[in-house]
């Protein structure tokens, strides 16, 4: 890829006359740069490596060590690893990197431990002591990193790390106030360290900079970058440039920077110009177009905004050379109008409709001169300059009419643009002159005079050769030639020919199979994988959970995630050839020939599931349809477990599984960790985004296994916790699906909702073996409470396809689990369910605005169908008169069961606005305000096209309520002290926070009842004295505490 990118950028450097430089960012570990990096092939293709010698020891080390130190100390136990800017260098060029290409980093940030030990050497204390484990990150897993300048969020900033910005070693040293600093002469670098306390932190400063450019220069390497400018200090000016500065002193002195030669391309702009005489008097002057001759040739989102910002004129300014006098603003369109040393200079960075000028638009302006003038000869030639900003630097200073550099008898051909190669589809539409322009210096535009040689056929797939040509009034003719391919349509039906799954029984027992797991059985395999066909004869099974399917890789392609079973590439419809593959879908088809069906589970424990690898909604929606119809299924299951739970990124996983379940009706089951006493936070936060994006959640199936001793009550094991995780998440699913689904489960639905997965036999020596007898207590509870599902891993194991020392007989607990199909004598009984309201929001409307109350409100119900009819709406609206109305929606199913929700429309005066203004073809930067739907928005960057409303480069203005509070808007950034009004109720930002008022610490509710309560937020921390109201009961936390109320000792009940 690197060779091809330098090949292509030195083909287009020739063509335009300049030299492209190409970089890469390298790791700095030895062991990291042995995974594959050819580094002498690589050297020789780029101009510079950007070596990352920082992040080199870190909190997940044990040991203390230098975040970026220049050379290794002998005391290091991980010297000679590459874990210092000398080491990685010296391997660099012993592999035959070239030393002027390297370029090594500096850490404008710290790294740090909270508690480490003095260390072998007293005279360097802490440093490389032993880290203990003090605390932990944001998902709860240990931690023996510091506290960090920010917040700890799951997600991204998730992790202890001790990171402080350069700029902040005041707030460190305020928080860590015992630290003293250090200065290890032999690494040439600095820490922080408190004997007392053991806080030790890593970083760079003047001194260590100093030392690494000297380093630099000595060894005639490429230079440094650093990570990140807007951590490092500010010195006297305003700018953040303490170690910015020290770096470039030590580079290349107290003088200024070498100056580059920056060529620019012109663009494709033409200048018109048309005198005109005033009615009156004898006074007139120019009319000047500006002519953006510029087409849209790209197709791709990407590069089309790439192509429209290089080819859009930006904040331009002209100089016109006139002998005919100076001249003036004829209106103002012409901006500001300068004459000097016989340039009369027109800025238009003033003007709305003048300072950006798209591609295919023209812009005009008048000029005034004392005397009408009677033709264009005094105009010797007009000049365009651009500016990034409208004061930023003048660039690309191009002629568009004229010659001024004098005139000259010498002929110039004309020019082609957009002429390029193409791919359309079969019957696509195509037009041989769509964006192809042609323009002479002398002759202006000869769009019209082209010539096209060549047909192309867009109902048969093939190539065609296109020939243009234009001829200007001298004869000089110009020609280019393009290929055309018309490929075949894609087809859309997407099977890998293992048939179609079939509905599932409500309550079932399915084993989960590891379809990975190498199987030389005989009789018992398909090509290596476990053969279902047979192990469903030989049991009378017929449903079984398949694991697992997870990404290959990050690698997007075509729209989607790469995937594969256990996440190997090979074992995909890639490789369809595969044998093992072959083997796989053999096994699920020759199960369904039975009359049975699978599966398929996506993610489990180890492997990268797809919503860690992209958080884009379409492509895993894109990917989940593949999976979906490709093998025909009616039920997916999403196995979430450790990192995988990170609530940010199921979020947006259940968007796109809404998305597919619309789609396509298939039935989610989430299989998630569980203990004794029930889902916890991480789990109940899985929970809530599935539910809360619209997920019809057919099963949640705890993982009752690997409990850890800790867990368990006196006397209680394996089975019993289990029995006890089965009623303890019955509890917890009542209240999630009520809160956030708006369905009321009555304890027998609870139950239906439930799937329980056991790990059978041996599972590892930190865990007791799960006997027979605990899976019948299991299983006999499951039958009592009628949940919805049994499951075991694996049937690998009982089948014996594989060894395990707690399965001694073939099938012994596929013999207990069958009972819970034969417990319930054959028969399913439905469990109803309560209908679903959807579409029903609190709104606001202007007085005398159109209000329908079941606009977009919809009602279904899973037994009964579409119930949108059924509904009754109690409450009315006057849109004629401000105030805020509510409004209940209440829909009952055939069987009985209710389901209501609550709307509050308000409705205000109409304020004094302007009409709406926004242009979506016109190009609006930073700070340009808008009027759209009555609203002003405020652009947040660069934006063209779309439209403001939900738009993240558009900011709406807010107006506050009475009380100086704002309406929470979902998705906005608000920052500490920003004051909010969510479902009635205000809250405080306490520090930057994009989550939901009450959800997180993020945010302190203001409101209190009279009696001092707040309503109990789950998941948010409470201290001691804290009041809450709680299912209608208050209690009051007794020390710190994020526990239910009256589930533990942390609270005591007041009323």
């Amino acid at each position: 890829m690197l060779q091809d990118l330098r090949n292509a950028l030195n083909k287009q450097g020739d063509k335009l006359d300049k030299q492209y430089e190409l970089s890469v960012a390298l790791p700095a570990p030895k062991a990291t740069l042995d995974l594959g990096i050819d580094i002498d092939v690589l050297f020789n293709i780029v101009d510079f490596a950007n070596i990352m010698t920082y992040d080199l020891r870190g909190a997940w080390d044990d040991t203390s060590g230098h975040l970026t130190g220049l050379y290794s100390n002998p005391n290091d136990p991980l010297a000679g690893k590459g874990l210092s800017v000398d080491e990685s260098v010296n391997y660099l060029i012993s592999q035959g990197a070239e030393p002027e290409k390297i370029v090594v980093g500096a850490a404008f940030y710290t790294r740090g431990w909270e508690k480490v030990s003095k260390g072998p050497d007293a005279s360097t204390p802490g440093l490389y002591g032993e880290a203990s484990i003090v605390g932990t990150d944001a998902d709860q897993s240990p931690s023996r990193g510091a506290e960090n300048e920010s917040p700890l969020i799951s997600g991204d900033r998730g992790r202890r790390g001790g990171v402080w910005a350069h700029r902040s070693f005041d707030k460190l040293k305020a928080k860590y106030p015992g630290v003293k600093e250090y200065w290890d002469d032999v690494a040439k670098a600095p820490y922080l360290y408190d004997e007392n306390s053991g806080a030790f932190f890593t970083y760079d400063n003047i001194r260590s900079i100093t030392e690494k450019t000297s380093y630099v220069n000595g060894n005639n390497l490429g230079g440094m970058i650093s990570w990140m400018s807007s951590q490092d200090a500010p010195t006297n000016s305003s700018k953040r440039d303490e170690l910015t500065k020290t770096a470039k002193k030590g580079l290349f002195g107290d003088g200024e920077l070498p100056a580059y030669e920056i060529k620019y391309a012109d663009l494709d702009i033409m200048a018109t110009i048309e005198p005109y005489k005033e009615s009156w008097g004898s006074s007139g002057g120019y009319k000047i177009t500006i002519k953006n001759n510029e087409v849209v040739n790209e197709s791709g989102e990407v590069l089309r905004a790439v192509e429209r910002s290089a080819e859009t004129i930006k904040f331009p300014k002209l100089y016109i050379k006139n002998n005919g006098g100076n001249l003036t603003s004829g209106d103002y369109q012409a901006g500001t109008v300068t004459n000097k040393d016989g340039y009369t200079m027109v800025d238009l960075k003033g003007v709305w409709e003048g300072k950006m000028i798209d591609q295919g638009k023209s812009y005009s302006f008048k000029l005034k001169s004392t005397e009408a003038p009677q033709d264009t000869s005094a105009i010797e030639s007009i000049e365009i300059t651009q500016r990034i900003t409208p004061n930023g630097v003048e660039m690309v200073r191009q002629t568009i009419f004229g010659d001024a550099t004098g005139p000259s008898d010498v002929n110039t051909k004309p020019t082609l643009k957009g002429v390029s190669n193409k791919t359309i589809t079969v019957d696509d539409d195509f037009d041989p002159m769509a964006g192809i322009t042609a323009y002479d210096k002398e002759d202006g535009d000869l769009t019209s005079k082209i010539l096209v040689k060549g047909t192309v056929d867009t109902t048969k797939v093939g190539t065609y050769k296109l020939a243009y040509s234009v001829t200007d009034s001298q004869n000089e003719t110009t020609t280019e030639e393009c290929t055309i391919t018309v490929k075949a349509k894609e087809s859309t039906v997407i099977d890998f020919g293992v048939g179609q799954g079939i509905e599932w029984p409500t309550q079932v027992n399915a084993p989960f199979v590891d379809m990975v797991a190498w199987v030389t059985k005989p009789d018992y395999n398909n090509d290596g994988v476990a053969n279902l066909e047979r192990l469903s004869l030989d049991t009378g099974v017929k449903f079984f959970n398949l694991g697992f399917v997870q990404a290959t890789s990050n690698t997007i392609k075509d729209g989607k995630v790469q995937w594969g079973w256990g996440g190997h590439s090979v074992l995909s419809e890639e490789h369809k050839d595969n044998t093992q593959y072959q083997g796989i879908k053999k096994s699920i088809k020759e199960l369904r020939e039975l009359g049975g069906d699978v599966a398929i589970s996506l993610g489990g424990l180890n492997g990268t599931p797809f919503w860690e690898a992209t958080q884009d909604v379409e492509v895993l929606t894109n990917t989940y349809m593949d999976i979906v119809q490709g093998y025909g299924l009616t039920r997916l299951d999403l196995d979430i477990e450790g990192s995988a739970q990170d609530k940010g990124k199921n979020t947006a996983n259940a968007k796109a599984i809404k998305k597919v379940q619309d789609a396509t009706g298939v039935d989610i089951v989430l299989t998630v960790p569980v203990l004794p006493s029930g889902l916890t936070w991480n789990q109940l936060d899985v929970l809530e985004a599935y539910l809360s994006e619209g997920v019809d959640v057919e099963v949640v199936n705890i993982m009752t296994m690997c409990y850890g001793p800790g867990t368990l009550l006196p006397g209680e094991n394996y089975g019993t916790g289990s029995v006890r995780a089965i009623d303890s998440t019955k509890n917890q699913l009542k209240d999630y699906f009520k809160k956030f689904a708006n369905i009321e489960l009555t304890d027998r639905q609870a139950y239906g909702k439930i799937g329980t997965t056991s790990s059978i036999g041996f599972e590892g020596s930190a865990h007791p073996i799960f006997t027979k007898e605990w899976s019948k207590l299991v299983v006999d509870h499951a039958i009592e409470k009628e949940i919805a599902m049994t499951s075991f891993w694996s049937m690998n194991r009982d089948a014996m396809l594989e060894t395990n020392a707690g399965v001694s007989s073939q099938y012994e607990f596929t013999e207990v689990f069958k009972k819970f199909e034969e417990g319930d004598e054959g028969t399913n009984p439905p469990i109803n369910t309560s209908p679903i309201l959807k579409g029903i929001e609190d709104k606001k409307i202007f007085v005398g605005e159109a209000f329908d109350a079941m606009e977009g409100v919809t009602a279904i119900d899973k037994e009964d169908g579409n119930l949108t009819d059924k509904i009754i709406v109690t409450g009315n609206v006057d849109n004629n008169i401000a105030g805020a109305y509510t409004l209940i929606y209440t829909v009952e199913d055939s069987e009985g069961l209710i389901t209501t929700k609550e709307r509050i429309i308000t409705v205000k005066e109409k304020p004094d606005i302007t009409d709406d203004n926004f242009d979506p073809n016109k190009i609006y930067l930073e700070g340009d305000t808008v009027i759209y739907k009555g609203e002003k928005y405020t652009a947040k960057w660069w934006t063209q096209g779309g439209v403001p409303e939900n738009n993240p480069a558009w900011e709406k203005e807010v107006i506050p309520n009475e009380d100086g509070s704002m309406d929470y808007i979902e998705g906005k950034i608000y920052l500490e002290g920003d004051v909010v009004l969510y479902q009635g109720k205000r809250y405080q930002a306490k520090w930057w926070t994009k989550s939901i008022p009450g959800s997180d610490e993020s945010w302190e509710a203001l409101d209190k009842d009279e009696n001092g309560s707040m309503d109990y937020v789950e998941g948010k921390a409470y201290v001691e004295g804290d009041i809450v109201l709680y299912q209608g009961k208050m209690y009051q936390a007794k020390w710190w505490t994020k526990s239910t109320p009256g589930s533990d000792n942390s609270w005591q009940l007041i009323n």
